[in-house]
């Protein structure tokens, strides 16, 4: 078996739904394991095939879940994914969960969808102080609604926005209840868990141009998983995950080799400096490698010399052919902090580029 193995699976706790990845490379031993986008595993080189790992998620919903992962390689040379949850396989633990929380999939508008939960054993009192069960919306509680009964069917009706939820509890000629739910008097279908563990084929695999693209197949696709930046040994794996918040809003999620945007620039910078260079209209970028001591200008290294005039200085210069002569000054300020000049054949630039994060 070649490359990386991605499954997907999704795990209830309480009235929330997470989705958990694993990325799996059998030639390595080596697997991540990412909870909602955030990379919280990234183990590497197994002593075997078979690899036993243990996470936890659901902290903001009370009690934390224990989860534990098991791969392994069976008879046929096909590899096994089997998760766990507080000890129980999860499959009967998704079994019982649903006994007590209905989910159901809204569509909220341009492709985006979000999902309703019913809590049938809720404890949250409505006005009166009766327990009539809780929904909740976008991961926030939406209302307590008295039931009503129409004929042997119970009926919960409410509202959030512009949306007019109507739950019907209906009773079936055995005396077995199922719920329907009907969102602005369309019927809408249960949420479908995604926890085919060893179904190879959930993934399928896209060229794009010169990126190189995995993602899930269906309806909603909402993430490009290994997108490659770069090329050798700077090559990194970009991951972009779009999903909406409470509010409907759209979020763009991306992280690069597992790290967050956010925390990937502010490592970046403490090696990086990059400045906008620019002449006639036409701007490039200057970069300054203080690791390696060279520049980067128009995507090519140029010769670049360091010298420390003093304790509270570095300066480096270089130039690219005729056009440009670079010099940077790093000058120690008070308080610890440093202060980075950037001078174009003898002028100031205080074009420094800051890079966007959303």
């Amino acid at each position: 078996m070649e490359g990386t193995i991605e499954k997907r699976f999704d795990v209830p706790v309480e009235f929330r739904w997470y989705e958990v990845i694993v990325e799996h490379d059998p030639t390595s031993r080596s697997h991540k394991i990412f909870v909602d986008s955030q990379m919280i595993r990234d183990h590497q080189e197994a002593i075997s095939d078979a690899i036993l790992d243990d996470f936890s998620i659901g902290a903001r919903e009370g009690p934390r879940k224990n989860m534990e992962l098991d791969i392994e390689r069976n008879r046929q040379n096909v590899y096994e994914y089997k998760l766990k949850v507080d000890g129980v396989p999860l499959e009967d633990y998704i079994r019982e969960h649903s006994k007590r929380y209905k989910a159901f999939e809204v569509s909220i508008g341009t492709g985006a969808r979000s999902k309703l939960i019913f809590d049938k054993e809720s404890q949250i009192q409505d006005s009166d102080g009766e327990k009539n069960g809780a929904f909740y919306f976008r991961g926030r509680l939406i209302g307590t609604p008295k039931p009503e009964f129409d004929g042997c069917d119970v009926v919960w009706n409410l509202i959030d926005g512009n949306f007019s939820f109507q739950l019907r509890g209906v009773v079936d000629s055995r005396g077995v209840q199922t719920f329907k739910l009907f969102v602005n008097g369309v019927e809408v279908e249960p949420f479908q868990k995604n926890n085919d563990l060893n179904d190879h084929k959930n993934l399928r695999r896209t060229s794009l141009s010169k990126l190189e693209v995995f993602h899930q197949k269906g309806e909603g696709e909402h993430s490009c998983n290994n997108i490659a930046l770069g090329e050798g040994n700077q090559r990194k794996n970009l991951k972009v995950t779009i999903d909406t918040d409470d509010d409907g809003e759209y979020m763009f999620i991306l992280s690069i080799d597992g790290l967050p945007l956010g925390d990937y620039i502010t490592e970046y910078k403490n090696r990086y400096t990059t400045w906008t260079v620019e002449k006639l209209g036409s701007k490039s970028k200057l970069t300054l490698d203080e690791e390696k001591d060279v520049f980067y200008f128009k995507r090519q290294e140029i010769p670049t010399k360091k010298t420390q005039p003093s304790f509270e200085e570095c300066v480096w210069e270089g130039k690219f052919k005729e056009e440009y002569k670079f010099r940077v000054v790093k000058t120690l300020r008070g308080m610890g902090q440093f202060a980075t000049t950037l001078f174009v054949n003898g002028a100031e630039n205080r074009l420094k580029f800051i890079p966007r994060k959303g």
